[in-house]
């Protein structure tokens, strides 16, 4: 969009939402909108404001915009910039979202080019779990890039423009582009209406392959080139353009923009968790029926939270108790018999003797019974396996339990008075009672006393740290 253009779109902004919005500056246009920075004055707060013009040629789906503007708006989470209104006027579509102070992920490779691996994981972390919210809610968002993702001051990751897409197109002009940008697209966007959770994992494989080499996957002059291209063609090797990367990170990123749905990670959350391997992504809101669908990376519901729990572990775990509680039932017998044998032999009257075996012609022969072991001539508790600590059976392992702590603005952890990190983080702790503190200079300290059951991924994701008052 020219400046003359911009220019104009600001007389029409300024013409038809006036009362409603005051425009304080110029955030950002594209090629089909326009965002400013303006205090919406009825609710005396500031906003982002994007406009949509509705120029000449254009015929505008209003029903579709409509619609994907009220499931946006019902997305309340705190890496998810949320919409806050919506409407159309005579000229032009708008939405407001919630601002956030700080630059997007594409100003941030626009001024310092690439980034170090441990800054890319933490914004890809935080725009996955965001994401993995809106997947398990069925929405799409459908056209994740670095513009759409906003970092603060406080390094806080949230997600823009969250399915709110296509919301008109040219009239007459054919296109086979549903939604989204095509340098960040799936293959199977370009020609499928409908598109899932998988389109959005491709989309922040393009993200972290951009973030980490500076570069774009694919490039090319036209709609149609960068279909071919991100149908047919594989990327260029990460390693060739950032050689100090781990292997498994490569490995994660190249799978996630595997030209198949099917060949990427069940979900997003399993991609970037490949990325950090020691990152644990966080479980769902406590739903005991949301399970993994079919084909997806196998979970347990545990007290409520799905916690990420392999089949393979779960079958070792079983194994190994019952291994435990038949080595208990085989002892006990051979307990017995050792204590007969130490207190002397059996009296002729305690063993059972067969009976013959021979038989006349009008005598049937009787069954062989069947012959049991000796049993001891003295009471248990005369015999010398008494004075002995009877054999028990080594109790089972306690499985500890995941804590999961996030905070607003970031904070420093303290788990039973030690110092163990900043948010976001996720701990490991044994099962029992804990004692977690987050501070910040300038906000009042949040402490909470948790009860940790074994195998529990308790999340604690959602701490409001409170300024200090003067």
């Amino acid at each position: 969009m020219h400046r003359p253009v911009v220019d104009e779109v600001l007389e029409t902004v300024q013409r038809e939402l006036e009362g409603r919005f005051q425009i304080n500056v110029l955030l950002r246009h594209g090629t089909r909108s326009v965002v400013y920075v303006a205090d919406e004055l009825p609710h005396k707060r500031m906003v982002a404001l994007k406009v949509i013009p509705l120029q000449r040629g254009m015929t505008p789906d209003l029903a579709r915009f409509q619609r994907e503007a009220s499931v946006a708006a019902s997305l309340s989470h705190s890496h998810i910039a949320r919409v806050l209104g919506f409407g159309k006027t005579r000229a032009l579509l708008w939405y407001s979202m919630e601002y956030v102070k700080g630059h997007s992920v594409a100003d941030l490779q626009r001024d310092s080019g690439p980034l170090d691996l441990d800054t890319c994981q933490k914004i890809l972390e935080q725009a996955a779990i965001a994401l993995d919210y809106m997947h398990r809610r069925g929405v799409t968002h459908g056209n994740l890039k670095p513009s759409n993702i906003l970092v603060d001051r406080e390094e806080w990751a949230r997600v823009s423009d969250a399915c709110i897409m296509n919301t008109f197109a040219e009239a007459g002009r054919r296109s086979r582009i549903t939604s989204g940008s095509p340098e960040y697209m799936a293959p199977e966007q370009f020609r499928e209406r409908t598109v899932g959770p998988s389109a959005d994992q491709y989309a922040l494989g393009v993200v972290a392959y951009e973030c980490l080499s500076g570069n774009l996957p694919f490039v090319g002059d036209s709609p149609d080139e960068m279909e071919r291209l991100h149908r047919a063609e594989a990327p260029i090797p990460l390693e060739q353009s950032r050689d100090d990367l781990p292997p498994h990170v490569r490995e994660a990123v190249h799978q996630a923009l595997s030209k198949m749905p099917g060949e990427r990670f069940p979900t997003v959350l399993d991609f970037v968790a490949m990325l950090r391997k020691d990152w644990v992504a966080p479980g769902p809101a406590p739903f005991a029926t949301d399970v993994a669908p079919s084909g997806q990376s196998h979970v347990f519901v545990i007290d409520g939270e799905r916690s990420k729990f392999p089949i393979v572990r779960a079958a070792l775990v079983a194994l190994v108790t019952l291994l435990i509680v038949l080595g208990a039932t085989w002892l006990k017998p051979w307990q017995a018999i050792l204590g007969s044998r130490d207190a002397g032999p059996p009296s002729p009257s305690s063993v059972a003797r067969p009976s013959s075996d021979q038989s006349t012609p009008t005598q049937q022969a009787e069954p062989r019974p069947t012959q049991r072991r000796p049993e001891p001539t003295t009471p248990p508790a005369a015999s010398r396996s008494e004075s002995r600590p009877p054999v028990r059976a080594p109790a089972a392992p306690v499985e500890p339990g995941r804590l999961l702590v996030n905070s607003t603005p970031w904070g420093q952890i303290y788990v039973d008075g030690e110092l163990v990190g900043n948010t976001p983080m996720s701990l490991t702790l044994s099962a029992g009672p804990h004692t977690l503190r987050v501070v910040q200079d300038g906000f009042e300290p949040f402490e909470r006393e948790i009860q940790l059951a074994p195998g529990q991924q308790l999340r604690m994701t959602d701490i409001n740290l409170k300024a200090r008052q003067p």
